[in-house]
């Protein structure tokens, strides 16, 4: 069976120099006080627990898809400071370093992430730790996704009221992915955010000031920087083999990191590959 090449979205090494170096003076601004983005509020939103925000919501409501996969049987907690799944005392633990405008990151979440959580970490063997890695800042006018960056620091605004309903929030932003293209800038960051936010009965005016206020912008530029530099320093990494995975040697060839982005008991593996792929690669780490 010929080789088949994950979905991933990727960032080249003539751009990764160019990420690191936005970061930094991304980072730079923010503990300056700074404040890029558009200040979403969430605050003129109600919680009505419907799918449209129900009257009295704020202007540009929409219709949401509400479904949320079963995270039943599963210990939600941080990994410093990091929302995960799953026993801390699991033999496994794989990092998702991921994007939420990003259509692979989407893919993995709606045919694979379901099969992982009840064959793994339901059982108690992989810890699921979730990491943001949006690809591009919105301030450049070439970044595809510029409605991610916002999108991760609401998603850690969400999880400082509550683990559980950080994954509530995730699958939302997922499941209603194609509004970050459909929507304006203001209306996405400003009221659907906003929208989401109430729906899982959240207190959106807290919720509104940790969005606006910018500080969880510091956590998602440290969480990037670090999804970019763990291929350097692998030992080993997976790649694809016929319709599954091999593990070989070295670091991550010419810095092709992309999302999603796994790493797996310190080993990586790039792309949204199907389950079998992840069943692989989490047997030979319990097995060894």
């Amino acid at each position: 069976m010929s080789e088949e090449k994950p979905a991933t979205i990727t960032i080249k090494r003539s751009h990764f120099n160019l990420v690191l170096v936005a970061i930094v003076f991304l980072a730079i601004g923010w503990f300056l006080g700074a404040n890029w983005g558009s200040g979403a509020t969430g605050a003129a939103v109600t919680n009505t627990g419907t799918s449209n925000g129900g009257s009295g919501s704020g202007s540009g409501a929409v219709s949401l898809n509400l479904q949320s996969l079963d995270y039943s049987g599963m210990q939600a907690s941080l990994a410093n400071n990091s929302p995960s799944l799953g026993s801390p005392d699991a033999p496994v633990t794989v990092y998702e370093y991921s994007d939420f405008q990003c259509p692979f990151c989407k893919r993995f979440h709606d045919q694979t992430f379901q099969q992982i959580l009840n064959n793994y970490v339901k059982t108690g063997k992989v810890r699921f730790v979730y990491k943001q890695f949006p690809i591009c800042l919105p301030e450049d006018p070439r970044c595809g996704h510029p409605r991610a960056l916002k999108t991760a620091e609401a998603s850690l605004c969400v999880a400082d009221q509550s683990t559980e309903k950080f994954w509530k929030f995730h699958d939302l932003v997922f499941n209603n992915q194609d509004l970050m293209s459909e929507q304006s800038q203001a209306d996405y960051e400003g009221v659907t955010l906003g929208q989401m936010a109430a729906s899982l009965g959240l207190d959106t005016t807290a919720f509104g000031q940790c969005l606006e206020s910018g500080q969880k912008r510091a956590q998602v530029i440290s969480e990037s920087g670090e999804g970019g530099m763990l291929g350097i320093s692998a030992t080993q990494h997976w790649e694809a083999s016929g319709d599954g995975v091999t593990l070989v040697a070295g670091a991550i060839s010419e810095f092709d990191i992309g999302t999603p982005y796994f790493i797996i008991n310190g080993k990586p593996l790039i792309g949204a590959f199907p389950f079998r792929a992840f069943q692989q690669a989490f047997d030979h780490e319990l097995d060894g």
